[in-house]
């Protein structure tokens, strides 16, 4: 993402930062209304019928699980900076059947055992942000011989919006898969909001 916006890389982070607040405003407004994790099906579902909310929900499915295995590729690269390709891939394939198979045995094990898997991605994600910044902006700092490098790129603004955006996508799954609130009516959608808002600087710092 950064290669390809080269200047424009913040610009492509802050589109698709808008762009996922802007859904969680949809999402919110939703479930204001149909008080239901299928709000979004359920909006499709009132104003063009049955048939069109099938066609929606099964394309939010595979919209998610797409963009989960996104954020599993990207985090094995991380664990794994020099092994195989297909090392990496069968990693990120791995996680993904197990998530998939715990999430089928019940929600209660499906909170304790993707909470682990999603701590443990963010952990990471966390550690990679904190080195790229202190790298970047400490003491002996790399910013001012890497961001040439960065600007002599060709930048293409669409490319750099499409590697943000399933990153965070990826990111947004991935907390949402572990949604707990006590308060349905308020947690839920105030939590989309927070949730895509430090996914935002998590994939900023891991940019730097």
């Amino acid at each position: 993402g950064v290669k390809h916006g080269g200047p424009l890389f913040p610009v492509a982070i802050a589109i698709v930062a808008a762009l996922f607040q802007g859904a969680s405003k949809a999402y919110d407004e939703a479930y204001k209304t149909f008080k239901s994790n299928t709000a979004e099906g359920d909006v499709v579902k009132a104003e063009f019928g049955p048939a069109a909310s099938n066609v929606t929900s099964t394309a939010i499915l595979g919209f998610n699980v797409f963009s989960v295995s996104t954020i599993l590729v990207f985090a094995a690269k991380n664990l794994f900076p020099r092994g195989q390709w297909y090392g990496q891939i069968s990693f990120a394939l791995l996680v993904l059947a197990l998530m998939t198979g715990f999430s089928l045995k019940g929600i209660e094990l499906n909170k304790e055992v993707i909470g682990f898997f999603s701590a443990a991605i963010i952990l990471l994600l966390v550690f990679t942000s904190s080195i790229g910044l202190v790298e970047a902006f400490g003491p002996t700092g790399t910013a001012p011989t890497a961001f040439p490098a960065v600007l002599q790129h060709t930048p293409s603004l669409l490319k750099s919006v499409l590697y943000f955006y399933f990153v965070l996508s990826g990111f947004d799954d991935l907390m949402k898969f572990v949604e707990e609130a006590k308060d349905p009516d308020c947690d839920i959608p105030r939590s989309f909001y927070m949730s895509n808002a430090i996914s935002t600087l998590l994939t900023v710092g891991v940019a730097f």
